[in-house]
This record gives C-alpha cells, structure tokens and sequence, in this order.
C-alpha cells in the first residue's frame, strides 16, 4: 500500500489525504481538524503571496497612468512650443542614444538664452575642435532611454523628419554637475546677430571608458553638425568665468606605438587623425633631443611596419594605418660625405683588393671575436610572428631582441594565475609534484625552488660537440619567443634576463646530442638553462669560453633566480630541433633557387636544348614548383631578348632531345622547391607554437597537462626535407659528370687542355660523388624510429634532434656539389671562347672568375672549391641573377611569347625544317668537324 501511495501524483495524494480526513472526523473529531491544517498550510501561503503580488500591480499602474498624463502634456506644449522647434533642431546633429533629461524639473522644460556678445573666439574657431579624451566620458549604465519621455520625444521628432533624429550631447559622469551644452546657428547676414541657446546636457550613461562604437556615433554626429552649419560647444557651471565656452570636436583617441630609429626604440603618443609624416618628424626630433649621436640628419627615406615590413605612405592617417602599440621602423637619410672623385676610386680599390673578413662562430675562441660589429636591426618578439629568416638574423648577429607590449601582458597574467595556485598549494604537475615517472610525489611548499634548479643540473647531460654560439643564440631566440605567448608561467623579469643575454651575445655550451625530441628538447634546453642560471660554461665575444658565472659578470648580467614551475618552462619545448630545421630550410631555399641557375649554366655550355621548358609543355602539369623552375630557366636561356652567342653557335643542329638530367630540370628541381614550402610553413606554424607542459590558461584560470612538447611534426618533414634536397646534388653530380666526360659533351677530357699530364677535374667529380652517396645514407628517416623513455613514462618518441642535424648535413652537401659543378660548367666555358652566353649566366661566370681562375694546369684547388662553396652559401649566385630575372619574367608576362622558342630556334624539333632543307650526310660531317676543331 505504502508503495502505490508513494506513485501517486500530488493531487492523488491531496485527495488521499482528505479522504483519510473525512474517515478520521467520525472516530476523532480534534484529530481530524489538526491534520486538515497541515495540509492547508501551503495553499493559505500560496494564497497569501499571490495577494501581495495583486497589490503591488495595481500601485505600479496608478504611478504609470499618472506619469502618462504629465507626459501627454509636456509633450502637448512642446508640439506648441517655439523652444520645441530649437530642441528639434539640436537633436538632428546627433546620432548616439539619451537618457532622460535633467532639464525636465517639476514637469517644466527650461531654455536659458545665451546673449551674442558671450560668443568668444573659442566656440567661432571650430576648424580646429578640441579633442575629448576617453577620460571625459565616465558614467554607469548601459545606454539606453531612461523612459517613456525620451522615448516618446524620439518618436515625435522621427514622425515630424520622417527619420529616425536622435540627440547627441556631451557625456559626463553622473557625479558631476551636468554641463550646459551650447548649440549655435551660422550668421545669415554680416548684420544679423548669432543665435544661441544653451540647453542642460543630458547624460549618456555607461559604465567605463568610452566604447569604439559610441566615439564612431560621435564622429558621425559630429559630420552631420557640420554639413547642417552648426557649431557645438559646452559650458562647464564649474568653471568660475560664465562666458568661458569649450567647443566640442570629433572624438580623436589616443595612441602609442613604438618607433624604431636604427637601433633605438621610442615610444610616441599621437592621434588617429595625425599623419605619419608628422608623427616620424616629431619621433626624430625628439630622438635627435635625447640622443643627438645616434640622430645626425633629420631627413627620413621610408617608414615601414615592422610585423610585415610594409610600406607605409607618410600621408595616410595613424588612425587608418595603424593600430595601438604598433611597431614602426624609420630608414634615415645616409649622410652625405664630401669625397672627391679620387678619394672614392681609392675606396673602390681597397674594398677589392682586401677582401672583408667575415666573423665566424666557431667552438674555439679566436682573438678576432672583440671585433664583432654592433647589431643594426631590432627583432620584436610577441610569441605568434616569427619567421625563419628571423631566426637566420639571430644567428648571423644582426639584430637584438625586444619584447612586444602585448607579450608581456600576457607573461604578466600567466605569472600571477601560477603563483596564485602555488599560495593556495594546489596539486599541479612540474609546480608542485615531481617529473616523469615521479609526478605521483607531492613536493614540500619551501622545497619549491630547489625542485627547479635539480631540474635544470639534472638535465644537463647531453654529450658531443656543443652547437655553435651563433646557433646557440638563434636556440636561445626561439626559446624566449616560445616563452613570450604567455602560456609558460615564466616571470617576466627572468625572460628579461634571458633577452639581456641574447642582446649582449652570451650563449650557453649546448651539447648536440642527448634529444631523443619528446617531451621536448629536455637536454639541450636545460643546459641553455644552465648557463643562464651562472652556472657551467658561456660564451660571449669578450670572454670567449669561460665559466658561466664570469661570463654573466664580465658582461654586467645577473644570472636567473628560478621560482615555481620556471626551470620546467625552460626545457620543455621542441626548440632545438626547429632551430636547427629553420636553419636547415632557409639554407635549402637558397641553394634550391642558385640550383636553377647552376643547371640553366651547365644546359648552355652542353649545348641542350630549351624547348623541353616551354610553357605550355608545363601548363597542362601546374605543378607550382615545376612551373617556376621552368620559368626561371626560359628566363636565364637564350631567346630572342636575352641571346646567348653559344646557343647560336648551333642554331641549326638536329638534336631532339637531352638527357633527363637536363631535359627534367623543371620537374626534378620543382618538387624540391614545392617540398621546402611546405617543410617552412610547418616549421613556421611550430616556432610561434607554445610547446610547454602543463600549459598555463590565464583566461580560464586553469593549468593544464598536454602533449605539445612532442616533436613529430618537425622530426617528419625534416626527413621529408633531407629526402628531397638530396635530389638536388644527385641530378647535379650527373650534369657534373657530363661536363667532365668528352664522349657526352664533347669538351675535353676532365675539362683539362693537356690531359694525361694533368688530371683537370677528374677528383672534383669524384668527390661529388662521396657525398651524394653519403647523403643516401643520411635520407633514412630519423622519425621512422622510436625508443621508450624514462620508465616508459615516455613510451613513444620522434628523434627530431638527429632529423634536424642530419638535414643540415645533407644541405650542406647539396651546396658542395652544386659549387663544383658550377666551377666545371665555368671552366667548360673556357673552351667555347670566344662564344659566351647570355647575360645573367655570363655575369655568374665572371663572379666565379674572381675566386676561381681558369684551370690551364693542375693546381691546389681545394682553397678554391671552399670559396666558391662560401659563394653559393651566401647567396650571391642568386643575387647576382635575381634583378636580370625579374625583368625577363615581367617581359613574359606582358608578351607570353617572349622568351618562347620557335622552330628554327637550336633545338628546333625535326618536323620544324619546313622552310629550310634538311640536314644532309655532308652537313653532319662538317659539323663534326667544326666540333673536332673547337
């Protein structure tokens, strides 16, 4: 029974009750009567609230119907009213929303006039109005209509215009004493007095700072003031003078960005409607003020954005350029020296006849290290815009950190969430329990500290040769851009530090080997760590190696004092293996590009054939890389516009085809240059990535365990990248041995003109061949492997860190053998003398001459390969081709046609001798002996 009770709904049961009720009153009538009070109870409540809810209704609409009547009459007068026609016409200028105004006193609306000869020379001069800070507008509250008035006044106005006229007055705090707004009509006759009126401004309410949205209001209303002749100005009754009048402007908000002047930075405050001209003078006037030496001319040539680096026009507006804390670099005007004509001859001659000595990085101190030259760009760093090229600046040493505005917020907010969980000793892992396979053990609060330095000494075990101080320091850049998104919970003075190192080239000794690239690059980024904490080796250009402490002390830095979670937010990161990957494909990139040239150089002087890289052959197989390739090479070839006297020499020969090594340049060449942009956006997405464990989340208040620290994505495609820049040295080591071997290019044996007595370049295509077989070896995917870790803790690893020295290796190797072959393909020029070829491959030649001369008799060449190795590595193939290029592909695209060749081009196919006879027996005959005289 009690469990078919307990299933019934509260009605069933109310009518169970008063049956039992009714039952009990004929047995126990004073029973009975107490349970029917029980049960009663809550409808008498119910009955009772729903009474005072009625009361309460009937009060409001009382007060409502009463207000309603006041309000039909006032709006009645005003409808009569001549000062309603004034009002009106100070609502049309504006177009922001109003509260209730505080001129409406005991159902009256008061107009003050304002007498002519109170106008002053501040509300007639509005062409320069004064601007209103965001400081001006505090009030509380949303804006909105405070009631039916305004809104009923809004409708009347909207009704008589047919437009929806709103009122713009000037805002202030509701804790101030509403200020008179003055609203006054142009002169219609020189004789006709100004009218003016002053009304008691109304109060837009809103809580904090003026929005975006209500200054656009603002300006809109402002432009519509204008259009319609009126000026508007305000009267503050706190002011003592009655007459003084401040005329109201368009709302101009405040800005600072950050200019950079050659190596100083400056921050300078400017309006959204100032120009940039004039912002860049007045930087370099007061650049000129506080640093003279740095300042000498006061003329600039450009100014750019620094995220980006673009172009900026001097005449555009702040406000529609560029937005707060933004970045801007200012080039200045050279200074122009008095030197005569003589003094600048002598100055050519010495830059030629003494060659500049580059500083070079290496692991032994050199006494030539104090001579390093001090940097000339300034890297800003926020954590989501760096780019490899960035990282090549660092480690050439030609530019010093600094970090964005926006950046440290961030640090900040993660700093103060961490230290926040530590004061409430909250369980979180790295902060407050152990590493690894120790995570499960709680650390003492006091112990806290010391369980971050333990980690940096105990990581520090790599093993081998140390990288480099100039890829220690493009490691060290990375890391601080890493720590710089704000998920690390670093504090701001230790990344600081850590930027004061990089700026005064103090690096740490970093063993290359011990990465196994899971969970980060633990070993090489805790000993980056170590030295910065004073201890273990540094390196920096006055000390040379030297214990870290005196490192840090000859150089005036303090070592880093670590507090919660900081040692683990200094090793936990894949920023060893995409330092030396970024390295790895911007040096890729460059010999990609020069490997076009080279290839175009070795076709010309084997006398190949251009017909295999028309465009439309290319077309109808849009791969992007096999394009370009193909491009480039109609560019650099003989055509019509850019002849080459070799390519003429054998205008009417009828060879078809080459071989795939030159005929399938585009295609081989294409899919390298495709496979490096793919390798640098994935690099790039991984250096602008937060790799740290736990992740800190300032917004969410959260600490959070992942997986980021898991390089896998940069141990794959630096495989991937080796595998195809390999390519590169393989085809170029086979175009190599054709130039050596007489029987495929009829040239001379080994390019050499006495051969037997010398050996020409027999070794050279030998030594190509070492290392294109030493790269097979080195293309087998490091990431193919995995070996578990700590306990098997860390059970699945990428080995990235030998991913990325390998691809080094291997780019390394590529720009070897392509060195050796463009020295071949010079020396094989030798012998079509005095043919020469066309005009940017020409001009290669002669910068190889001016490291490499001709090879009459065997010398010592390997001083030679090295430099023109040096040459390839520093880009300078490509830089001396790059402006012919541009101005050929430009051609290209305005005449498709004109770097096409036709039929009677060299390489003419067989089917192309319509118009002229075929070649017969007596014409290959003299051809062969035409080639056995050359």
């Amino acid at each position: 029974m009690n469990n078919n009770y307990e299933t019934l709904s509260f009605l069933d049961k109310l009518r169970v009750r008063v049956a039992y009720v009714i039952l009990e009153a004929t047995r126990d009538p004073w029973e009975a009567t107490k349970t029917l009070l029980v049960c009663l109870t809550p409808l008498l409540l119910l009955a009772a609230i729903l009474a005072y809810k009625l009361q309460l209704s009937l009060k409001r609409q009382k007060r409502t119907q009463k207000a309603q009547k006041q309000k039909e009459k006032l709006l009645e007068k005003l409808r009569n009213s001549k000062k309603g026609d004034e009002i009106r016409d100070a609502l049309k200028l504006g177009q922001a929303k109003i509260s209730e105004p505080k001129c409406l006193e005991n159902g009256k609306l008061k107009v003050r006039k304002r007498e002519p000869n109170l106008v002053d020379e501040q509300i007639r001069n509005l062409a320069n109005p004064r601007p209103i800070k965001d400081k001006d507008y505090q009030a509380q509250g949303p804006i909105s209509f405070a009631n039916e008035w305004t809104r009923n006044l809004h409708a009347l106005l909207a009704a008589q215009n047919g437009k929806n006229s709103t009122a713009l007055m000037a805002p202030w705090a509701q804790s101030r004493p509403p200020p008179a707004v003055l609203v006054t009509k142009p002169l219609r006759t020189p004789q006709e007095p100004m009218e003016t009126h002053r009304y008691t401004a109304p109060i837009i309410t809103q809580k904090g700072p003026i929005k975006h949205v209500v200054r656009d209001q603002m300006n809109q209303a402002f432009s519509l003031q204008r259009e319609a002749g009126y000026s508007i100005g305000y009267h503050d009754p706190r002011d003592k003078n009655p007459s003084a009048v401040y005329s109201l402007g368009p709302v101009m908000e405040e800005m600072r960005i950050q200019v950079q002047v050659g190596i100083e930075c400056i921050v300078v405050s400017c309006t959204e409607d100032e120009k940039i001209h004039t912002v860049a003078e007045r930087t370099i006037k007061k650049l000129r003020k506080l640093k003279p030496e740095l300042v000498p001319i006061a003329e600039y040539t450009e100014i750019r954005r620094t995220i980006g680096n673009s172009l900026l026009d001097p005449e555009d507006l702040v406000g529609d350029i560029l937005k707060e804390s933004d970045y801007v670099i200012i080039t200045l005007v050279a200074p122009v020296q008095d030197e005569t004509p003589e003094e600048q001859m002598e100055k050519i001659k010495l830059n030629i006849e003494k060659p500049k000595r580059k500083i070079k990085f290496d692991f032994d101190p050199s006494p030539d290290w104090g001579q390093l030259e001090k940097p000339t760009k300034l890297l800003v760093l926020d954590g989501c815009s760096l780019k490899p090229e960035d990282l090549v600046k660092c480690e050439r040493g030609i530019c010093i950190l600094q970090l964005s505005l926006e950046a440290e917020e961030k640090i900040k907010k993660a700093r103060d969430l961490l230290e926040k969980i530590v004061v409430e000793h909250k369980t979180v892992y790295g902060v407050s329990t152990g590493f690894g396979t120790f995570s499960n053990v709680l650390i003492d609060h006091e112990k806290l500290k010391q369980l971050q330095i333990n980690l940096i000494r105990s990581h520090s075990t790599g093993y081998g040769q140390p990288l480099s101080p100039s890829k220690a320091r493009m490691l060290l850049a990375l890391r601080i851009n890493v720590l710089a998104k704000g998920y690390s919970g670093i504090s701001l003075k230790n990344l600081k530090k850590m930027i004061a190192a990089f700026n005064a080239f103090c690096v740490s000794y970093v063993p290359q080997q011990g990465t196994v690239g899971c969970s980060g690059d633990l070993c090489p980024l805790a000993h980056l760590a170590l030295g910065l904490l004073g201890e273990g080796k540094m390196w920096s250009p006055i000390t040379g190696w030297d214990d870290a402490a005196k490192v840090l002390k000859a150089n005036h830095l303090e070592p880093m004092d670590l507090g919660p979670k900081e040692g683990l937010a200094l090793i936990n990161g894949t920023q060893m293996v995409t330092a030396l990957g970024a390295y790895a494909v911007e040096r890729a990139g460059n010999i990609a590009r020069q490997a076009d040239v080279i290839a175009a150089l070795t076709l010309d002087v084997l006398k190949g054939t251009t017909r295999a890289y028309d465009a439309d052959i290319h077309r109808i197989r849009p791969h992007k890389g096999q394009i370009d390739v193909a491009r480039r090479l109609r560019s650099l070839l003989h055509s019509e516009h850019n002849p080459s006297g070799i390519a003429e020499s054998h205008r009417n020969c009828h060879r078809v085809q080459d071989a795939y090594t030159l005929r399938c340049v585009p295609q081989v060449h294409g899919v390298v240059h495709d496979t490096i942009e793919f390798v640098r956006g994935v690099l790039e997405t991984e250096m602008n990535s937060a790799t740290d464990n736990p992740l800190v989340f300032a917004d969410r208040e959260e600490i959070i365990s992942g997986g980021n620290f898991h390089g896998e994505y940069p141990a794959k495609v630096l495989d991937y990248l080796a595998i195809a820049v390999a390519e590169l040295a393989q085809i170029s080591e086979r175009r190599l041995e054709r130039l050596v071997n007489h029987d495929l290019s009829n040239l001379p044996t080994f390019l050499t003109p006495n051969g037997g007595l010398n050996s020409g370049y027999m070794t050279v295509q030998l030594a190509a061949a070492s290392l294109v077989s030493e790269n097979k070896v080195l293309c087998h995917p490091s990431s193919a492997d995995s070996i578990p870790t700590s306990c098997n803790q860390e059970d699945h690893v990428s080995m990235g860190g030998f991913a990325a020295r390998k691809a080094l290796i291997v780019v390394e190797h590529v720009e070897a053998v392509l060195a050796m072959e463009l020295m071949a393909a010079c020396q094989g020029i030798e012998f079509l003398k005095p043919l020469q070829s066309t005009a940017p491959l020409n001009k290669v030649y002669q910068m190889v001459r001016t490291v490499s001369p001709p090879l009459i008799d065997d010398r010592f060449m390997q001083p030679e390969i090295e430099r023109v190795i040096e040459m390839v590595r520093e880009n300078k193939v490509w830089e001396c081709v790059a402006p012919h290029l541009k101005t050929l592909e430009e051609m290209e695209d305005l005449d498709p046609d004109a770097l096409r060749s036709n039929v009677k081009t060299p390489t003419g196919a067989a089917l192309g001798y319509e118009s002229e006879d075929p070649p017969t027996d007596e014409d290959d005959a003299e051809i062969k002996q035409a080639e056995a005289r050359d």
